[in-house]
């Protein structure tokens, strides 16, 4: 595929050529005269290769013809790339000492001399492409003659039959999309559902299936399938339309018109279904044509195109995209099964079901290449060698004449643009899987020629248009974005990187030690991990344009040695990135030969501390990445030099000390990453008044040390540099730094950051070590601010309005030490502001902010006067589609809600009381919320760090609020003493779970229940009996707890109940044994429980399933039952006339207990006991054989009975043998 390629060179000759003979070297003697002749030469045959891109070469001899162009299209290339340079260089040493130098080189008898031999080596290249074009008569290659047409590709028509049995998976897919088409509720007659995915998926095969579906065809009056393919007219399509509605195939003689008034007429009323199978076509003005002849159907219409492109399916404006993926791996491995002729005990017999998953993967359970494979497979043995043999050959290699595959995806390739050609296969480069940076592509397609510009748009404009247009095609997938909506990274398909590698061929290789051992004749850009690549750059490399090395595996550069001969081998390099080498300390002299480099990567070499003064030479040089060097302490001077630079990342170079003075020279820049401000008086430092140059600067810049800033300009010139986001950093002061000494610094930071006014379209703003008290007004102005961080500034108490930026996503507020509030301005629409706050809020995180207390209302001028008695302080309510961070806030409340899910953080009395008359009133005025909130609908609540709440008293009204309401937690809350527990449990009539936790003043065995004065005692427990469907009650760390309080007995519907930590609790209530659908128990750390009611144990062993008792130092389980059974004077078993239903029984760290108690030898049904730690048990009882059922014992940490418990030589091991885990 050398033609692909070719053509941006060419062009790259002509660009050459054309600023070559308007320069001093072009108008040098003898020169001028060949140029012209070259650029007559290489016009014709730019012609011809732009004529092959267009076509298929099959034909081995143009093959060889266009291979042997392709050698010399690069050599001048390189020549007038050449000439290029030194006319540039000269241009850049105007003025100066070098400059006469050269003026003197070039006058008389030198400037002879080197124009003979410049007219020489033009005259030489001219000649080998004068004979290379005169072997076209050789074979004919006229035109376009002796290639096969591109569009001859086109893949046949479709037709809507399918067998239903011979298609695998889908079901779901299958679903969605007849629920699309049987949904009658659409504002328009005729709705729109395009099917988007790459070619394979099975697009047309479920376009079949939704269209034989017993429910559409009933559904719907009228149904037709159209294969468009990539022919669009619209003058065909309505004459297939109009045949699949009659019938007719006599209506070739009916024009325009009588087509159009046929069509409407066969479609006017009726409901139809239409599909548009395989659609190319992204001419939004032939789409309209079509879809106006299309809108005369009745309410319930649907059309259905299915597509590759996502372009395609915005042309056509449809109601829904539905986005085809791989099959789900089970079902892909039952297409292969299937095509295989494998059955399922061939399938386990012979090992191939692993084999079989890594095949499918690396088809990316695209059905098209599983079953390409899967034939293949037949056709040969159909062993596991061959199956080992498919999984580890990449696709690309499978002969084509046996492939459906590449040639499928290839109609998608061939759609392409020349130039999408080129950026698509330089791709092959990197490895399946690899996140593509989007940037970085566009930079390396630039570097390279491949993005075509003029003067109207800059190249990463065209570049990200070119990158755009490759994701709207599925060429890429996984698209990933930052906040600002910016694509991040991609990936390719692996199905498409497959077909990356066949069209680029030999032109682009990447190598690794399954590959190729020595880069091909051929090759003109390569990459690889750095072992691979650091050892094969020799003086036959030196046509080499790229030479990538992927950051993935970070790998060591052995020796400065091999660098210099990597150099000195690719001196013809576009491209060369070094990303990543774990020892790369110091970039040799010999970089500054390589003359040709646009694209220069030395990202993160974290140990590289300097450049070479010759990186200075580069001047051709457009890209220099160094994002991440964070060694590097500073840039040569000499950069200032290097006029062509467009993006210089600086960006994570936290060590540079100052930016090189004489930036401004560089007006090209685009991205500069950051701006270092120099220490005062230092000559070698560039002044912020040097950004005034550098208009174009787009995207992200931080500007650190500005502390050194002593003064700014009343007209400096950020607000005129179009950035997305900007940051501002000064070292921080330590909070209890010397605030009187830093009194004048922080009035000059404060006038400083008056004057950094951003460009009003500003995303991003980052201020961190900020000293000054107050900051400035035009921070809440910035209407379009998506991300918004302030960060360790401790004298600032507080900040502008800034609830009402509409965009904002991301609010960061950490290590505000002295933050006392935010306030939001309130008007008399006091409803509609609480709209607006945060509406596209995202992510809050506030950290380290001791003093901040929250929003406050601050009421604007002409507002009415707010209530006294109404807290002037807002909670925020923040839904679930808000990250909420916080740490270190003491005094701050707010409201989470996750779906159907309350969180209350950090509330106080006078909150709380606000949140509860706000429920029950059902109004939001003292609320920040981005949505209403229907409260009848929350199902938990939960109430976390009340700072001041001493009794919990809410109204009954409230509970009635929360109708739905099945879990309540309360958690945290210190000062916490009483709980209305009787109100909460009657009226929270939905409530399932009940958690109270740490909660160290609150005794339950206080009954506050104030608010219950409409019964007596007595009433109010009937209607608890009645009301009450609590399944879970978890107690954890209320040491003050004496005992349980009464409205616990009930509790009927009581499943689960977890008591930890509560030290002052003496014993379990007797009528807890009355909790007869209690199935789980657990006792944790209860250091007061001594003993149990008589009679519990057994009353539980008939409905327990789960019993816990851990770390109850005094309780002694020992005697506890045989003592109660004796003083009963009953010892026999009719205690256990019932089954007993314990499956899991563990006494843990029981201290006192030396013996375990009888009445486990009756559970019958146990099948885990764990009794660890137990010190004082010393031997298992003679009965213990009787767990017949025992699967799993823990005796580990029990002293001496661990020993006696060693399988086989433990003397207690024959009365455990049967158990089948044992832990000691």
């Amino acid at each position: 595929m050398a033609e692909i390629f070719l053509g941006s060179v060419a062009d790259s000759i002509t660009g050459h050529l054309v600023s070559l003979m308007s320069s001093e070297i072009g108008q040098a003697w003898g020169v001028k005269h060949e140029l012209k002749r070259l650029k007559s030469t290489v016009s014709a045959i730019t012609a011809v290769l732009h004529d092959a891109e267009k076509c298929r070469v099959e034909n081995e001899s143009i093959k060889d013809w266009l291979n042997k162009l392709r050698d010399v299209v690069y050599d001048a290339d390189d020549l007038l790339d050449d000439f290029s340079t030194k006319a540039l260089r000269l241009r850049m040493m105007a003025g100066t000492r070098i400059l006469r130098e050269v003026r003197i080189f070039f006058t008389s008898s030198n400037q002879l001399v080197y124009s003979f031999k410049m007219a020489h080596r033009v005259k030489g290249i001219r000649e080998r492409l004068d004979d290379i074009k005169g072997e076209r008569s050789n074979f004919e290659f006229e035109g376009i003659g002796g290639l096969e047409i591109i569009g001859k590709g086109i893949r046949g028509e479709s037709y809507p039959f399918v067998h239903k049995s011979h298609v695998i998976g889908r079901k779901g897919d299958e679903e969605n999309i007849i629920d699309f088409l049987l949904d009658p509720n659409f504002e328009d007659n005729v709705s729109i559902l395009s099917m988007v995915g790459v070619g394979g998926l099975g697009k047309t095969t479920l376009a079949k299936l939704v269209f034989n579906d017993d429910g559409v065809q009933a559904y719907f009056k009228l149904k037709m399938w159209v294969c468009v393919s990539m022919n669009f007219d619209v003058e065909n399509i309505v004459r297939k339309i109009i045949r699949e509605c009659t019938g007719e195939k006599d209506i070739g003689n009916l024009n325009m018109n009588e087509l159009q008034n046929n069509l409407r007429g066969n479609l006017l009323g009726k409901k139809f279904f239409l599909v548009l199978d395989d659609v190319w076509n992204v001419n939004r003005r032939s789409w309209m044509e079509l879809h106006g002849l299309l809108m005369d159907g009745a309410k319930g219409s649907k059309i259905l195109v299915t597509t590759r492109a996502q372009n395609v399916a915005k042309a056509t404006d449809a109601q829904y995209c539905f986005q085809l993926n791989g099959l789900p791996e089970a079902e892909s491995l039952s297409l292969l099964m299937q095509i295989t002729s494998k059955k399922e005990h061939e399938w386990k017999n012979q090992a191939l079901e692993a084999i079989g998953k890594e095949i499918v993967n690396k088809c990316a359970r695209v059905p098209l290449a599983i079953m390409t494979v899967g034939q293949l497979l037949s056709a040969s043995r159909n062993r596991e060698e061959d199956w080992l043999y498919f999984k580890n050959i990449d696709l690309s290699r499978i002969n084509q004449a046996a492939s459906d595959i590449i040639p499928t995806l290839r109609l998608s390739y061939d759609s392409l643009p020349s130039n999408l050609k080129q950026c698509f296969a330089y791709c092959s480069l990197f490895p399946k899987g690899h996140v593509l940076n989007p940037l970085e592509l566009i930079r390396l397609w630039g570097s390279q020629g491949f993005i075509s510009s003029d003067r109207t748009k800059p190249p990463e404009e065209s570049g990200h248009e070119c990158f755009m247009e490759l994701v709207s095609r599925s060429f890429f997938q996984d698209v990933e974005e930052d906040i600002y909506g910016n694509i991040v990274g991609c990936k390719m398909h692996m199905l498409m990187h497959d077909l990356a590698i066949t069209v680029a061929r030999d032109n682009c290789i990447r190598l690794d030690h399954t590959t190729y051992q020595t880069i091909p004749e051929r090759a003109r850009h390569v990459s690889g991990y750095l072992e691979d690549l650091q050892l094969k750059a020799d003086d036959g490399d030196n046509r080499l344009r790229t030479w990538l090395v992927l950051k993935d595996n970070l790998g060591q550069i052995d020796h400065l040695y091999h660098m210099e001969k990597c150099i000195i081998g690719l001196q013809k390099l576009r491209a060369l990135c070094l990303r990543g080498a774990a020892d790369l300390c110091v970039l040799p002299k010999s970089i500054g030969k390589l003359k040709h480099l646009r694209h220069l990567d030395l990202s993160y070499n974290r140990k590289l501390e300097v450049l070479p003064l010759s990186i200075s030479k580069l001047c051709n040089l457009e890209t220099l990445n160094l994002e991440g060097c964070t060694g590097l302490r500073e840039l040569p001077s000499g950069i200032t030099k290097l006029v062509n630079l467009r993006q210089l990342d600086i960006s994570g170079c936290a060590n540079l000390t100052h930016i090189p003075k004489g930036l401004g020279r560089l007006t090209c820049l685009h991205t500069l990453g950051q701006f270092v401000v120099g220490s005062k008086g230092d000559p070698r430092a560039a002044t912020l008044d040097e950004l005034k140059c550098l208009s174009k600067l787009k995207r992200n810049l931080v500007i650190r040390n500005m502390e050194n800033l002593q003064d700014l300009d009343a007209d400096f010139p950020v607000e005129g540099l179009n950035l997305q986001s900007l940051e501002l950093h000064w070292v921080a002061e330590p909070k209890d730094g010397d605030r009187s000494a830093s009194d004048k610094a922080m009035t000059r930071q404060e006038v400083i950051l008056e004057r950094f006014r951003p460009h009003q379209d500003l995303k991003g703003l980052g201020i961190e070590g900020y000293r000054g008290g107050m900051f400035s007004a035009w921070v809440s102005k910035l209407q379009k601010l998506v991300k918004l961080e302030i960060i360790s500034c401790h004298y600032c108490k507080r900040l502008p309005d800034l609830g009402q930026l509409p965009h904002l996503k991301r609010l960061c507020l950490a290590g505000l030490s002295q933050l006392e509030g935010l306030e939001i301005s309130e008007g008399s629409e006091q409803h509609q502001m609480s709209q607006r706050f945060f509406p596209s809020i995202e992510e809050l995180e506030l950290m380290d902010l001791p003093k901040f207390n929250g929003w406050e209302r601050r009421k604007m001028q002409g507002a009415s006067h707010i209530d006294k008695e109404e807290n002037p302080q807002m909670v925020p309510i923040f839904l679930s589609k808000v990250q909420v961070q916080i740490r270190g806030c003491p005094r701050y409340s707010h409201v989470q809600i996750q779906g159907q899910q309350l969180s209350l953080v950090g509330m106080t009395e006078n909150i709380l009381n606000q949140l509860v008359r706000m429920v029950m009133a059902s109004r939001h005025a003292s609320m920040i919320s981005t949505n209403s909130i229907l409260f009848s609908n929350l199902k938990s609540i939960t109430i976390d760090f009340m700072i001041d709440v001493e009794h919990l008293q809410w109204p009954k009204e409230l509970f009635r609020s929360l109708p739905a309401l099945q879990s309540l937690v309360i958690k945290r809350c210190h000062p916490l003493q009483t709980l209305c527990g009787r109100v909460i449990l009657r009226h929270l009539i939905a409530l399932e779970t009940l958690s109270i936790s740490y909660c160290p003043e609150l005794d339950l065995s206080i009954e506050d229940d104030g608010n219950e004065d409409d019964c007596g005692e007595d009433g109010c427990d009937v209607q608890l009996q009645g009301h009450s469907k609590l399944k879970a009650l978890h107690i954890d760390e209320l040491p003050k707890m004496k005992h349980f309080p009464e409205w616990h007995r009930h509790l009927r519907h009581l499943e689960h109940l977890s008591i930890s930590d509560c030290d002052s609790l003496k014993a379990l209530p007797h009528w807890m044994g009355n909790l007869t659908t209690l199935t789980t128990l657990k006792i944790w750390s209860c250091d007061g429980l001594r003993s149990l009611p008589r009679k519990l144990i057994l009353q539980f062993l008939t409905t327990l399933e789960s019993l816990s008792i851990e770390w109850c130092r005094e309780l002694d389980l020992s005697g506890e039952l045989d003592n109660q059974q004796e003083e009963d004077g009953n010892t026999s078993n009719s205690q256990f006339s019932e089954p007993t239903k314990l499956r899991e029984l563990a006494i843990i760290g029981s201290q006192n207990m030396v013996s375990l108690p009888l009445w486990i030898q009756h559970l019958t049904n146990l099948k885990s006991l764990d009794i660890s730690f137990c010190e004082s048990l010393e031997a298992l009882p003679e009965w213990f054989p009787q767990l017949i059922s025992l699967k799993r014992l823990d005796v580990s940490q029990c002293g001496r009975l661990s020993q006696r418990c060693r399988r086989d030589i433990g003397e207690d091991w024959p009365k455990i043998h049967h158990v089948e885990r044992v832990f000691a």
